[in-house]
């Protein structure tokens, strides 16, 4: 893979090829004097794909109230109880702790240190010491499938087949290959994370997946802390973190990366920063300080 960036260290070019010296992928950018993307040329081009109208309302609190005209519901928690789904209105179901156990049809568990450790009949072995963890092990009817990590995700290997994840610069999954370098699949998504082109089932990681996001049978994206909703382009539930003043958009407390998924990711469910690049290293880790000072708060208040 090589990369061009501008004198501002921007991003202006990002291409990969295959052993063969075919193209797997090429994104142009350009940007405004902020810094802020205005315009993305992908290789090969994207099929056109329309989106389906939606209209949506809210109450207090930046609650979503309608969708498409049908009521959606909330706890006192702020956590999603019924809505959409998979094309479907359906209930949600949360612990104690405000972790999603409930989608719809499909079921979660985790373990005592809060990783996801099952999604209704699939298992995940998951190494926790990282920053973001991450899974080592998928078992799934009793077969196996075995992630390689480096900076971020590299590979699979399942019954002897091995396959190679190759992403945008947002970390979404765009192919993946085979040991030979030939492309096995293509993914294409909307601006939030809406999957328009490739199978859902081929692999968890597509969605920013570089960096440990996972789909499962609902289509929820699991985020760590929280699980967001392509369908609604928000979380299910609201941020533990309270938000800033000095960062307005932050105080929406379902919002999905304050409303930027151009240039923003959001692998821990808590903040949004900008991948690949120190100053997001960097908001990542006063992000999860916070988090810490302010749990520490709350369990002091309560005793």
């Amino acid at each position: 893979m090589t990369r061009r960036y501008n004198v501002a260290g921007q991003l202006v070019q990002q291409v990969e090829k295959d052993n063969r010296g075919e193209l797997i992928s090429q994104f142009d950018f350009s940007y405004d004097a902020a810094g802020n993307i205005l315009k993305e040329q992908k290789l090969p081009k994207s099929e056109s794909v329309s989106l389906p109208a939606v209209t949506m309302t809210y109450s207090a609190a930046n609650r979503l109230a309608t969708y498409n005209g049908q009521a959606v519901q909330f706890d006192a928690d702020g956590n999603l109880i019924t809505g959409p789904l998979a094309g479907e209105r359906a209930n949600f179901s949360f612990d104690s702790r405000n972790r999603l156990v409930q989608a719809g049809e499909t079921s979660y568990r985790y373990d005592a240190e809060n990783q996801r450790i099952g999604v209704n009949q699939t298992s995940y072995v998951v190494n926790s010491q990282p920053a973001l963890s991450q899974v080592l092990v998928k078992e799934e009817n009793g077969v196996k499938t075995f992630y390689v990590y480096g900076l971020g995700l590299l590979g699979e290997e399942k019954e002897g087949e091995y396959r190679n994840y190759h992403f945008d610069y947002r970390g979404s999954t765009v192919a993946l290959t085979d040991r030979t370098g030939k492309v096995v699949e293509r993914f294409q998504y909307g601006p939030y994370g809406e999957l328009l082109k490739g199978e859902a089932s081929v692999t968890p990681f597509l969605f920013n997946g570089m960096y440990g996001v996972m789909t499962d049978e609902s289509g929820l994206y699991y985020m760590r802390a929280r699980y967001y909703s392509a369908v609604i382009k928000r979380f299910v539930n609201m941020d533990v973190l309270l938000g800033s003043v000095v960062e307005g958009q932050t105080l929406n407390r379902f919002a999905f990366v304050t409303g930027n998924p151009s240039t923003h990711i959001d692998p821990t469910g808590l903040a949004s920063w900008r991948p690949q690049t120190e100053e997001g290293c960097q908001r990542l880790k006063r992000k999860i300080e916070n988090l810490r000072n302010e749990l520490e708060r709350q369990r002091l208040n309560i005793t």
